[in-house]
């Protein structure tokens, strides 16, 4: 169509060329929109009649055919076409012929110019209805265009629940076309159960004027349960006093469907993390599989012992009944075995196109997704290309979360493993080594009523420092044990709990906190009380200066806990540990005393672990001093005075 704007083409057809062409020349001065072409006669007129032209203005009697002929002939190829019958010879026998025959207007020549200002009028008028009309015309084409490309469905119904319009996704939810929904009754088109609650809504909006929004409309067709978001909104259907509501209902069955498989993914996880066994986990992940994502075909195979094969532990029902008994696969062989060889998704459209000498049934559609280091989980099923992304990630998920169960699992094991190693250690050192340290004991108490007492005396420091070994080790070794409950404990109660515990002489305990930590009570009782040993071992002798100068007694001692901001701190005022040691602490069997057993430390260590905090030697109350000018006037550096353990990473409470 041409434009609004555009020149207004006119075809003006008369047998007379002397009047054809005066009448031009007068319509194109009228109007300067206006531009004529002439015809003498149908044959010519209809030749030049195509798209441009916007209207013809045409004599009535004519040689070929008449104005009225003509314009029949002009009607079967444009319809709406504006077509002015302007004629010398007029008879209301003419005029009833010539709106019969669908003429636009109809003008009876006369003399004088004031007849070409009417045809001008009447042409500009025509044309511009015409346009409006052709306009109008489009925008409804595009408009339903528009409403048949919106794939929710879309609609408008009247106060009286008539459908005024339907895009095609909407009369194909009712299983209708657009003609059959426009124009019939709400009543006609919703079942019983929806025509209420819908008839309800629609009144309240309309007597409201506010729109309203139905969260989730469950309904059930032959792909099973869908569920919409239903709205209504108020609407103007241009016609005076008349009410209407606009309806715009999207389809959310796919979201619902991807909430309720996270929901049962999160209610999976759970189970998976407590499962026992590998085969629980497999069972559990192919049950979860075939409820959430709708996969009736699902497998999990595990790697075997020996790291060559996938051997299937779990297979679903309808697995099993459309495949029969699922090969074992070697690693990096055919599909699945690739798949976990790689380390990477699988996704095949059709399955039948592998060419190997596995059969698969009727399956199709499958995916393959590797279970870490541990197996791979399989899905199919029978149509062709069915698995999009969602369904890739939402398998990835219960793969991923399948894998750290089956560490779990293991490391559950290897725990026991441990747990059994370690009662049988336990049990020999309890055992095979006190029962002899018990009867030694029990011989010097006879050897001393008759023999030497110094050599009695040294037998007996002997005993003591065996069983100092032997609880050390016990210790050492209970105290790597992962801890799993912890209690928040008051660090004061504790550290003086601890130091009751170990021979202090008169060494001074200083508790600068009130700070509570979560800790297993007798593990950190351990902890404490061997830093404290430590410290008093490690201590003061002889012939020791403080930093003042002045001599100390072996007694002259302060250990001092404190809190830090994501723990607690052990911290003495005694001999200190050189810097080029202080990584050596912590090794089993180091010990500076005479008397330690150098698994003190060691056992501090072990106990952190546990916790899953950090121990460091940082340095002593004094810290690291500077370099002093010694007596021959060379620098050297001083001794550290005192040792600061910092313990971090503890859960604690100011």
């Amino acid at each position: 169509m041409r434009g609004w704007d555009s020149p207004i083409r006119v075809l003006h057809v008369d047998d007379e060329p002397d009047v054809a062409t005066l009448t031009a020349e007068f319509l194109e001065r009228e109007d300067d929109r206006i531009d004529v072409v002439t015809a003498t006669g149908a044959s010519e007129a209809l030749d030049l009649l195509d798209e441009e032209v916007d209207c013809v203005v045409s004599d009535q009697e004519m040689p070929e055919l008449t104005g009225i002929e003509l314009l029949e002939r002009v009607r079967e190829r444009f319809p709406e076409l504006p077509f002015v019958l302007f004629t010398g010879q007029g008879s209301e026998e003419v005029a009833s012929r010539a709106i019969s025959a669908g003429v636009t207007d109809y003008l009876q020549k006369e003399t004088g110019t004031d007849q070409y200002t009417i045809l001008a009028n009447r042409v500009t008028n025509a044309v511009n209805q015409y346009r409006a009309q052709q306009a109008a015309a489009d925008n409804e084409r595009r408009l339903r265009k528009v409403l048949d490309r919106i794939p929710q469905p879309v609609f408008v119904i009247d106060e009286d629940e008539r459908y005024l319009l339907s895009n095609e996704a909407h009369a194909a939810s009712h299983g209708c076309t657009v003609s059959e929904v426009e124009g019939t009754l709400a009543a006609d088109i919703l079942t019983e159960r929806f025509y209420e609650s819908f008839s309800a809504d629609l009144a309240g909006v309309l007597e409201s004027g506010e729109s309203l929004r139905e969260p989730e409309v469950v309904a059930e067709d032959s792909e099973g349960t869908r569920y919409y978001d239903a709205r209504i909104y108020p609407f103007d259907d241009f016609r005076p006093g008349s009410r209407a509501a606009l309806g715009v209902v999207v389809d959310v069955t796919q979201r619902k469907r991807r909430e309720q498989a996270l929901e049962a993914l999160h209610e999976v996880t759970r189970d998976l993390v407590g499962a026992g066994t590998k085969r629980e986990v497999a069972e559990l992940v192919v049950g979860s599989v075939v409820e959430t994502l709708g996969s009736s075909k699902a497998v999990v195979r595990l790697l075997s012992p020996d790291g060559t094969e996938l051997r299937p532990v779990a297979v679903s029902e309808a697995a099993t009944a459309m495949l029969g008994d699922r090969p074992v696969y070697e690693v990096g062989e055919a599909t699945a075995g690739a798949a976990f060889a790689d380390g990477e998704t699988l996704l095949i459209d059709d399955v039948q196109t592998v060419d190997d000498q596995y059969s698969r049934g009727d399956a199709r559609a499958s995916l393959y997704v590797p279970i870490g280091r541990h197996g791979v989980l399989s899905l199919g099923e029978n149509e062709v290309g069915v698995f999009d992304q969602w369904d890739v990630h939402l398998a990835e998920v219960f793969a991923a979360n399948a894998a750290v169960a089956l560490d779990l699992v293991e490391q559950a094991r290897e725990r026991e493993r441990q747990n059994d190693r370690l009662e049988e250690f336990t049990s020999i050192v309890s055992h095979d080594l006190r029962n002899p340290l018990n009867a030694l004991s029990v011989t010097l108490d006879l050897i001393e009523q008759e023999a030497d007492p110094t050599h009695v005396e040294r037998c007996r420091r002997s005993v003591g420092r065996m069983e100092r070994l032997v609880e050390d080790l016990l210790a050492l070794a209970r105290g790597g044990s992962i801890v799993t409950e912890t209690e928040p404990l008051a660090l004061d109660e504790v550290a003086a709990d601890s130091w009751q515990s170990v021979p202090t002489g008169g060494a001074e305990l200083r508790v600068e906190t009130d700070a509570v930590v979560h800790a297993d009570p007798d593990r950190l009782r351990q902890l404490l009380g061997n830093l404290f040993r430590n410290s008093v071992e490690h201590g003061p002798t002889e012939g020791d200066t403080s930093s003042t100068g002045e001599e100390r007694a072996p007694a002259d001692l302060t250990v001092t806990v404190d809190a830090l901001e994501d723990g607690f701190v052990v911290e003495d005022d005694g001999s200190g540990i050189p810097p080029d040691e202080r990584e050596r602490v912590f090794e089993s069997g180091y010990s500076t005393a005479e008397a330690g057993t150098g698994l003190g430390l060691a056992i501090v260590d072990r106990i952190a672990a546990a916790h899953g905090w950090e121990v460091t030697l940082v340095g002593g109350a004094d810290g690291d001093v500077p370099e002093e000018t010694g007596p021959s006037g060379a620098g050297e550096r001083a001794s550290n005075r005192g040792a600061r353990f910092e313990v971090t990473g503890v859960e604690i409470e100011s």
